[in-house]
């Protein structure tokens, strides 16, 4: 009987050694998942930091005006000459104005004739100089805007201000052929 005994602990033990290699060959293969996990996990959120990063430094160098400004200083100047030109012409209630660029079925009404200098020779020369600013202030303002750095939605705002650009040089023909 001890013989039999024997033979049940010998068998034990080979048990329990085959458990423990089970066991340990176990937790190798969770431990190897587990970190091939977490370093996957890691990638990911250092990839989507970087892309956010990357994200909130073109929006802050697409809003950067003074930079904007050094870079393209003729379509600064230009815009300002087109704002100017606008404010003019919205504050004085003068054509062409905001609502003059919408379709008014006919009912606009001539703008006041300008006193003395502004008349004759002076006025189409002036006329003509502003159709001519407008349009360039415009034409910068959307080569700008169809660069390659600002996208789908620059080439979007880019049309948009063509689609202006064309109805202030229309508005302003207008206008300068109701004062000849």
């Amino acid at each position: 009987m001890e013989n039999r005994a024997e033979v049940i602990q010998h068998e034990m033990e080979e048990k329990r050694a085959s458990l423990t290699d089970k066991m340990e060959t176990l937790e190798k293969k969770l431990t190897d998942n587990l970190t091939a996990v977490q370093d996957s996990v890691t990638g990911s959120v250092e990839s989507v930091t970087e892309g956010v990063q990357e994200t909130i430094a073109s929006v802050k160098d697409a809003l950067d005006v003074s930079k904007h400004i050094q870079e393209h200083p003729w379509m600064a100047v230009g815009g300002a000459v087109l704002l100017g030109y606008f404010a003019h012409g919205f504050m004085s209630n003068g054509s062409p104005s905001f609502d003059n660029l919408a379709s008014d079925g006919g009912t606009r009404t001539k703008a006041p004739e300008a006193p003395g200098i502004m008349s004759g020779t002076f006025r189409e020369g002036f006329q003509n100089l502003q159709r001519f600013a407008a349009r360039s202030a415009l034409d910068l303002v959307g080569k700008a805007l169809r660069q390659p750095a600002n996208g789908e939605i620059g080439i979007h705002l880019a049309n948009m201000v063509d689609q202006l650009a064309a109805k202030v040089e229309d508005k302003l023909g207008d206008a300068s052929k109701a004062s000849n």
